[in-house]
């Protein structure tokens, strides 16, 4: 039986990449008299650090289910995030809920908690505030918060495309109705995941969108993105356009506009530019509402945590529609 990483070195190991500070003490063991390092609430966007035996690497996994309304005039946005970095029998996971409406967003659940490592990295688990319907052969049905104003569920609908062939990949599209405090709202769903070991990179900054029944998309950032850097990252993309179902590589994603955001001392992106090497996909988006929160560092700039609503259009095959959606943002 493959050895466990202890759980002190497992909060050792997140607390390093969640907040940049290595665990004293010369053994690499977090010391007695120190408080246990806090549990990550996010993914971390750096790659997770080489583990001590070859044999048992770490391993994050990440999953996304986001909704998005159809009607875009009042547009609802709600991102269910579920992750979780394991080390041998060891795992951390970690929840998170957020709500856009109206241009505003709120975050209503922000969790982790630390147990035995569980099933694969596609499968998820409730928390104190995320509860799940899972059917009879394993298939989620639907997402809900617990005990907690407001009253919030995602019910999953029919698959419309599924990308999931890859091992450590997958993207799939559905139909989707969310019901807030009684009201039923009609949308589509992003149920989204992938998977990193030690050493890699982890996926970057995405963007979900749909135009209606006519164009749905999700685009990815191959690796983290930084406003310092002078080369941003490639891009993949999963397109449902007219029901053609495509998968792009080497999209290149332009931050067209920047602005100022204080309170992590960097320049963030208000207006993307989406384009393929042939120019057959052009997309165009810029920021109509965002969650924008500055991450815990002792350097100058502070890491950067966003989501943002976006508007924008989509140009193909000669055919302009209009898109609204949701973008992912984070500087490591």
């Amino acid at each position: 039986m493959r050895p466990s990483l202890p759980r002190t070195r497992l909060r050792a190991l997140l607390s390093v990449l969640v907040f940049g500070l290595l665990a004293s003490g010369c053994d690499g063991e977090t010391p007695e008299a120190a408080e246990p390092a806090p549990l990550p609430v996010t993914l971390p966007a750096e790659p997770l650090p080489e583990a001590e035996d070859p044999e048992t690497p770490a391993r994050a996994h990440q999953r996304n289910l986001v909704f998005l309304s159809r009607d875009a005039d009042s547009t609802m946005v709600v991102p269910w995030t579920f992750h979780g970095v394991r080390a041998g029998a060891s795992e951390v996971r970690g929840r998170g809920v957020w709500l856009a409406r109206g241009g505003g967003w709120e975050q209503l659940v922000q969790e982790a908690d630390e147990g035995g490592a569980h099933g694969s990295g596609w499968q998820i688990l409730p928390g104190p505030g995320v509860g799940l319907v899972v059917g009879p052969e394993g298939g989620l049905q639907s997402l809900r918060l617990r005990d907690a104003p407001p009253e919030l569920r995602t019910r999953v609908g029919i698959l419309l495309a599924d990308w999931s062939a890859a091992s450590r990949e997958t993207v799939r599209f559905h139909q989707a109705v969310t019901e807030l405090d009684g009201e039923e709202v009609a949308g589509f769903l992003l149920d989204q995941g992938s998977i990193t070991e030690s050493g890699q990179q982890p996926r970057g900054d995405w963007i979900f969108l749909h135009g209606g029944d006519v164009f749905q998309g999700f685009f990815q950032a191959v690796t983290p993105a930084r406003a310092e850097d002078p080369v941003l990252p490639t891009w993949m993309g999963w397109t449902r356009i007219a029901v053609r179902e495509r998968r792009w590589s080497a999209l290149e994603v332009v931050w067209d506009e920047m602005r100022a955001f204080e309170d992590a001392r960097r320049d963030i992106p208000t207006r993307w530019e989406l384009r393929s090497p042939e120019g057959e996909l052009e997309v165009t988006l810029e920021s109509v509402g965002s969650y924008l929160e500055a991450g815990a560092g002792e350097g100058a700039l502070l890491p950067v945590d966003a989501f943002f609503t976006v508007r924008g259009e989509a140009r193909f095959e000669g055919d302009t529609v209009a898109v609204h959606g949701v973008v992912r943002h984070r500087q490591p």
